[in-house]
Order: C-alpha cells, then sequence, then structure tokens
C-alpha cells in the first residue's frame, strides 16, 4: 500500500533540462570545449570563470527558462497533485529580492525565484500553487525536507539524495546521461532515467 502523502519535487536536471545553462557558460570561452560535469560541485570540474558564468546564468532568467526534459511531464504533475500534496523543493536563488505576484488572486510579496520558478511551470502547463513552490530561505534542502514532511523526494542531487538516505527519508533518483555526477549512487537507491520510469518504479 503506497503511503505517501507529501510528495517532493527538485526541478532542474529533474524537471526541466538544465544542460542549456552548462553549454552557455561554456560558449564564452573558445579555448574550452564543453562536457558534462562528471560531479556535483561545478567548481570542482570545470574552469572557475566558466563555472562563475554558469552560476550568473542560474541566478538569471536563464535559468528559469530550461525547457522540460518530457512535455508529457504536465500530465504526470497533474496526476500526481490529485493524489499527494506535491512540493516543489528547489535550490534555486537570484540576487533580486522580493517582488509582487498576483498569481493567486491574493497580492503576495514573494521572492522573485519562486515567481519565476511559478511562471516556468504555467508556461508548460504545470499547474502548482505558489503556496506549494518551497523557498528556502536560509534552510537547507534538507531542513525544508524534514519541514515539508516529505514522504518521498525526487532529485537528481547525489548530496540531496545521501542526505535523505542518512537520514532515513525515501528518495527516488533522476539519473541518465547527462547526469554522470550521481551515477556512483545508483546501486544504492531506486534511480530512473526520467519521472516517468521512477513513476513506475515507487508506484506513484
Amino acid at each position: 500500500m503506497n503511503m505517501i502523502k507529501v510528495l517532493g519535487l527538485d526541478l532542474d536536471n529533474t524537471v526541466f533540462d538544465a544542460e542549456p545553462i552548462y553549454k552557455m557558460g561554456f560558449a564564452h570561452f573558445h579555448k574550452y570545449k564543453y562536457f558534462r560535469p562528471p560531479v556535483w560541485y561545478i567548481y570542482d570540474c570545470y574552469p572557475k570563470e566558466v563555472a562563475d558564468k554558469i552560476i550568473y546564468y542560474f541566478k538569471n532568467k536563464p535559468g528559469y527558462d530550461t525547457k522540460p526534459f518530457n512535455p508529457k511531464y504536465s500530465w504526470l504533475l497533474w496526476e500526481w497533485q490529485q493524489k499527494y500534496d506535491l512540493k516543489i523543493i528547489t535550490s534555486r536563488s537570484t540576487d533580486y529580492g522580493t517582488c509582487y505576484f498576483f498569481g493567486d488572486i491574493v497580492r503576495k510579496k514573494v521572492t522573485f525565484a519562486r515567481a519565476w520558478t511559478y511562471d516556468q511551470l504555467e508556461k508548460y502547463h504545470m499547474r502548482v500553487p505558489m503556496d506549494n513552490i518551497i523557498d528556502l530561505g536560509t534552510h537547507t534542502k534538507l531542513e525544508a525536507i524534514k519541514e515539508q514532511k516529505v514522504d518521498l523526494m525526487i532529485d537528481d542531487s547525489p548530496i540531496v539524495i545521501e542526505e535523505c538516505l542518512d537520514n532515513d527519508i525515501d528518495c527516488a533518483m533522476v539519473s541518465n546521461a547527462k547526469t554522470p555526477y550521481n551515477h556512483y549512487l545508483r546501486d544504492k537507491v531506486t534511480w530512473g532515467k526520467n519521472l516517468f520510469q521512477i513513476a513506475k518504479a515507487k508506484q506513484l
């Protein structure tokens, strides 16, 4: 019997393909040839000037303009929301502070990261309420997962996956050719190349 009530979901390289952001960082420097990050911390594998550009793009609009791996994810997220309390838990941030948001009828003051994330999800017909997009603030992702009482967390980050395993939090990992940095955990956790494989493996 499936006992999941709260389902946590990451976005970058889980729902949305972040590889174009990495490539944008490399595009500034013709002396470097693009390669996929073999480790999670890009400063450990990319030249600093390239990594700086990538982080800059992640914190600005390009980081919120990426496309989903599969357009049918909108249907999958809709289905999950009929069964679970779906929480978007992502480490996204910007340097722009807060703004006013009018999408849920009531005027709310939110971070640009939440507002841009909401807009990106809406653009691809993934209608997640603003209140279900979790802003980490000063919290770590693990603290947010615990605070939201997540029963199952889906993520690509090996750091998040290892923290979940260490804290007895059920998790599943998106792992494919674009995420070589997490392949070393494949024998320790349920994983799939995409969300549909994870849905099948976890009976979601």
